[in-house]
């Protein structure tokens, strides 16, 4: 009986010891089975109704003429609903979207010295995109209409305070972008987004940015990473 425990044991033991070198991996029951990757796949080609996105950046003055352009931070949060156009690749959705963001300008004036502005602006629309979708990866467009609000903060040489100045207005922006999807709830991704005032509706220059008296239209690029949630 001791010699059957024995031979029993020493059995068992050798059998352990083929199983672990044989480089065979064990299988648990959390394992995702081969179809459900397959209709995974399927689902990130069909893409979803809604789409939650953050954007985090900077945003760049590309105008009023300046000496220098300093960048600024930018924050978007787009809400999207849409569907697949029918026998296409491409997906249209229509978007609402809030901006925040800054950006500072200088200039050297020949009367009054060295001058500058910073601008912190909001902005909401809303608007269209049209993506262009091949399995996880997305090519897009937007473009949106809205209001703005900035507020301005203007100094010059030899002032002991900033001088203050807001206005609003109606204004266009156009975005292109391109999004992977990493599964099918998630997508990251990068966005450049250009800012545009309405014909005769921007009055900048209402804090007398320089000695002559004129108005510029003040516009803007972002340049962002966006985070991307569809449901």
């Amino acid at each position: 009986m001791k010699k059957f425990i024995l031979i029993l044991l020493l059995f068992s033991t050798l059998l352990v010891f083929a199983d672990e070198n044989t480089g065979n991996e064990t299988t648990y029951y959390y394992d995702e089975p081969k179809n459900e990757q397959a209709n995974d796949e399927v689902k990130k080609s069909k893409g979803s109704h809604f789409i939650l996105e953050g954007d985090l950046g900077f945003s760049y003055p590309t105008s009023p003429l300046s000496d220098y352009y300093y960048l600024g931070l930018s924050f978007d949060t787009v809400f999207g609903a849409g569907f697949k156009l029918p026998n296409s690749p491409f997906r249209l959705y229509g978007i609402f979207e809030l901006g925040f963001g800054n950006f500072k300008v200088t200039r050297t004036d020949s009367i009054r010295g060295e001058l500058y502005l910073q601008n912190f602006y909001f902005m909401y629309s809303f608007g269209a995109r049209l993506y262009y979708a091949k399995l996880k990866h997305r090519a897009f467009f937007d473009f949106n209409l809205g209001k703005v609000y900035n507020s301005y903060s203007f100094n010059e040489e030899g002032m002991e305070r900033d001088l203050t100045a807001s206005e609003d207005y109606f204004a266009m922006k156009f975005a292109v972008g391109y999004q992977y999807r990493l599964n099918y709830r998630f997508s990251v991704g990068g966005k450049l987004d250009y800012y545009l005032p309405m014909p005769d509706k921007a009055t900048f220059y209402n804090v007398n940015y320089t000695s002559q008296q004129y108005e510029e239209d003040i516009t803007w690029i972002n340049l962002s990473i966006s985070f991307v949630y569809h449901f």
